[in-house]
C-alpha cells in the first residue's frame, strides 16, 4: 500500500505543480473510519500514507515545499463522511482525498466530492461504482483491487476447492450490492451455482437461521463479504453447528479492517 499511495501522490502533486501557494505545506487528507469498527484499516491506511509523505519530503518535497497529512474520522458514517469533504474542500492547499475502508461513505461522497472537484484516491473501499460512478469528468482514482475483479478471484479459490453450489453472504449496502453483480457474473462463467443469497444489516446479531436455510438447500460453502462485526458473528454461529467444517467460508477483505481473530476467538 505505501508504494501505490507514494506513486500516487508523486502523480497528483504533479498535476498541481503550476500552482502558486500561499504557505509551504502541500496538504493531502484522509477521510476513514479511524474510531469505530473498521479503526484498524483507517490506521493502516494512515500509517502508508505518512510513511509516503516522509519519504517524499526527505527527498526535498514537491517544489521545494513539504507535504502535511490533515486527518478526518468519518466512524463509518456516510453523513460524517460528507461533512468531511465538505471540510476538506475549505482547506488551503489541499491537492487530494484519500478515503477509507468503507464503499458506502464513498457512495455517499461522490456528489460533494465532483461539486467541489476534489481529487479523491480510494486505497480501500472496493465498490466499483466507487469509481465507476457515471461522473464526467471523473475525479475519483482506485488505488486497490475493485470489486470486478475481486468476485471473480474469490469464486475461482471456491471451484479450486471442489465447490459446486454456495451462499453468498452480503451486507445490505451499495459493497454488498456491487459484489452480488461482480459474483453473480463470475459464477456463471465458472459454472457454479449460487443457490441463496444471505443478505444482512450492519449490527447484524445472528445468522443461524439463516445458515441451517443455506445449508438445507444444499449449498456445499459461503461466500463472505462483510466487516469485522459481521463478519465475526457469522463465523461464530457457523461454528456452532456440529457439521461446521464441511463448509468453507471463501471471505472478501472486508474482515482484515478490524480485530477479526480477537472477535472470532471470545
Amino acid at each position: 500500500m505505501k508504494t501505490n499511495i507514494k506513486t500516487f501522490l508523486y502523480s497528483v502533486l504533479l498535476v498541481f505543480s503550476g500552482l502558486t501557494l500561499a504557505s509551504d505545506s502541500i496538504v493531502i487528507g484522509l477521510d476513514a473510519d479511524m474510531s469505530s469498527v473498521a479503526a484498524e484499516g483507517g490506521t493502516a491506511i494512515k500509517r502508508g500514507a505518512l510513511i509516503a509523505i516522509d519519504e517524499i519530503n526527505r527527498q526535498g518535497g514537491v517544489l521545494g515545499r513539504k507535504l502535511e497529512l490533515q486527518v478526518k474520522d468519518h466512524r463509518g458514517n456516510p453523513a460524517r463522511g460528507l461533512d468531511n469533504i465538505e471540510q476538506f474542500a475549505r482547506v488551503p492547499n489541499l491537492v487530494a482525498v484519500l478515503g477509507g475502508v468503507h464503499t458506502p461513505v464513498a457512495l455517499y461522497e461522490l456528489n460533494a466530492i465532483h461539486q467541489y472537484k476534489l481529487i479523491y484516491l480510494s486505497p480501500w473501499a472496493a465498490g466499483t461504482p466507487v469509481v465507476d460512478n457515471g461522473f464526467e469528468p471523473n475525479f475519483v482514482f482506485r488505488v486497490s483491487v475493485r470489486d470486478e475483479y475481486a468476485g471473480p478471484v474469490i469464486l475461482k479459490e471456491a471451484k479450486g476447492n471442489g465447490i459446486n453450489k454456495l451462499t453468498l453472504v452480503l451486507e445490505r449496502t451499495g459493497w454488498g450490492r456491487s459484489n452480488e453483480k461482480s459474483m453473480t457474473q463470475a459464477a456463471q462463467a465458472l459454472g457454479l451455482t449460487i443457490n441463496n443469497i444471505i443478505w444482512f444489516n450492519w449490527g447484524e446479531q445472528s445468522f443461524r437461521v439463516k445458515i441451517k436455510e443455506s445449508i438445507n438447500s444444499g449449498s456445499e460453502a459461503f461466500v463472505l463479504v462483510a466487516n469485522t462485526p459481521e463478519g465475526a458473528t457469522f463465523i461464530k454461529d457457523l461454528a456452532k453447528f456440529e457439521d461446521s467444517k464441511q463448509y468453507p467460508v471463501f471471505s472478501h477483505w472486508g474482515i482484515t479492517g478490524g480485530n477479526f481473530v480477537e472477535q472470532v476467538s471470545l
